[in-house]
């Protein structure tokens, strides 16, 4: 399994899509970071400073289709498969590979993001507080969102296989179907996956929506079931 996962990271460094998308991540952190700390209170520093890491969610959510359905769109997963006969396990190392990246890359464009708005704001004259118990709660909420909607977005590329659509449905799902949805069938709303995360990394304490660790917990294991249907259709299809 071990060299499956190394194999599967490099594919996911040898795609140039995926590799400009995490440069486009990074730097929307920063960017906005930076742009929070010139334009923000102090009030509203870590909230602002985090809000390319939202971005970044939307990109790990394409990021999770792709990473599966690159192979199938190409066709490579023919030779996956025949030097690894049970697919399952490659769909379990690519699930690693997912989310490993997906924490790592997050927790990294946070660490640089979060610090560089604050002393910004702090050479304006303003005093920023990142140690209280709030500001890690934002901090850690938002992280865990990012890593939710790469596993939601690896769902998504498992049941479909096929990366443009894989990549119009997550897109359109997050940012128009919740919303039209939930405005028809409003006893729907907090039951839409994606707006299941909301106290996850805004606001805590919203009883509209569910408790941010169930939400985490309810996004991602809608993920994980669209990816245990995915695989099984893997497994009992063509490539």
């Amino acid at each position: 399994m071990i060299l499956l996962i190394k194999s599967e990271w490099i594919k996911l460094r040898s795609v140039r899509s995926t590799v400009v998308l995490f440069g486009i991540a990074m730097l929307a952190c920063v960017g906005i970071a930076v742009a929070a700390g010139i334009k923000t209170d102090e009030n509203s520093i870590v909230d602002n400073s985090l809000g390319g890491v939202h971005l970044t969610g939307i990109l790990f959510l394409v990021i999770g289709v792709q990473i599966i359905g690159q192979e199938f769109r190409f066709q490579t997963i023919k030779t996956t498969f025949s030097a690894v006969p049970r697919r399952g396990r490659v769909v379990i190392a690519k699930a690693i590979v997912t989310v490993t990246t997906a924490a790592v890359s997050t927790a990294i464009a946070i660490a640089l993001a979060v610090p560089a708005s604050a002393m910004i704001a702090t050479h304006r004259g303003y005093h920023v507080i990142l140690s209280n118990h709030e500001t890690w709660r934002i901090v850690i909420g938002t992280w865990l969102t990012v890593v939710v909607l790469a596993v939601f977005g690896f769902g998504i590329g498992c049941a479909l296989k096929q990366p443009v659509a894989g990549i119009v449905v997550a897109l359109v799902w997050a940012t128009l179907g919740e919303g039209l949805v939930g405005s028809i069938f409003h006893s729907t709303e907090r039951w839409l996956p994606i707006n299941a995360l909301h106290n996850a990394y805004d606001n805590f304490s919203d009883p509209s929506r569910l408790q941010w660790y169930r939400g985490l917990l309810y996004c991602g294991g809608v993920g994980v079931a669209m990816a245990i249907i995915g695989a099984i259709r893997i497994a009992k299809t063509d490539a």
